[in-house]
């Protein structure tokens, strides 16, 4: 009694039922796995979406909007399309600049060289990649448009200081982004990761900064909150770099650019 025969072995029949419960367990685990693997998958799109759509509205000197070209090549593979379609909404109904028409084309370069190219170039997973891929897509189209004036040195000079702008914005983005899929926590990055996510977080609280509630700016509140945990975990150097590169996003938002 208490035992079930089988041709070959004995089993004790409470044997047999923990291994059905580490089963019925395992078989749970890995569902919840599964939904929490789509969840954040889903998650990730959206967000990536969003501040596709967020980073196209904003512009520096009026005229000039490179940030959502900039994110769109800082993307993976897996969220590119979504990062590229938010910016093209972006630039189509919320921009204010003039002629959409031109970082439309920038921002779709980027997503043809960072989608279709990803299995064929080695070096796309760099951030030297992204920067490249946003400085041409912004630079080639504004050449084209400094060619219908002729190629004015004002213009020229324009052009490539927004490239060079676009550039550096998609380095840090890059390396935010890779920081954040690591899965080490705040604990475990470095601090030119840390000063990365925060220069991320101050280029997606420009177009933010502007919303005011009750007199009160949730954008610069969550800015001195970013400043003050680069500081604690990025200790001297990142707390430094991370509120000079907060103010320089506030006052571009503000307009104020007599620094």
């Amino acid at each position: 009694a208490g035992y079930i025969i089988y041709p070959q072995f004995y089993v004790n029949r409470h044997t047999v039922v923990d291994i059905l419960k580490s089963a019925a367990r395992k078989r749970k685990t890995d569902v919840i796995k599964q939904y929490a693997g789509g969840l954040k998958m889903a998650g990730g799109q959206v967000f990536a979406f969003a501040a596709g759509l967020l980073l196209s509205g904003t512009s520096v000197f009026e005229s000039y909007a490179p940030f959502g070209v900039a994110f769109t090549a800082a993307m993976p593979k897996a969220g590119v399309l979504s990062a590229g379609f938010g910016a093209v909404i972006g630039y189509l109904f919320r921009w204010q600049g003039g002629d959409p028409f031109r970082y439309i084309a920038a921002v779709c370069a980027a997503m043809t060289v960072k989608f279709f190219l990803s299995g064929f170039i080695k070096s796309i997973k760099k951030p030297l990649f992204s920067s490249i891929t946003a400085f041409l897509a912004i630079f080639a189209t504004g050449m084209a448009a400094a060619s219908i004036n002729s190629f004015e040195p004002g213009d020229i000079i324009m052009y490539t200081a927004e490239s060079l702008m676009a550039a550096g914005c998609a380095y840090f983005i890059h390396r935010a982004a890779a920081a954040l899929s690591s899965k080490r926590g705040i604990r475990g990055m470095s601090q030119q990761e840390i000063v990365s996510i925060v220069i991320t977080l101050a280029l997606i609280m420009l177009p933010l900064a502007g919303v005011n509630l009750a007199g009160v700016s949730p954008a610069r509140i969550i800015v001195v909150i970013c400043i003050m945990a680069a500081a604690r975990y990025g200790r001297e150097t990142g707390g430094a770099i991370a509120g000079a590169a907060m103010g320089f996003a506030m006052s571009l938002a503000g307009g104020d650019y007599a620094f």
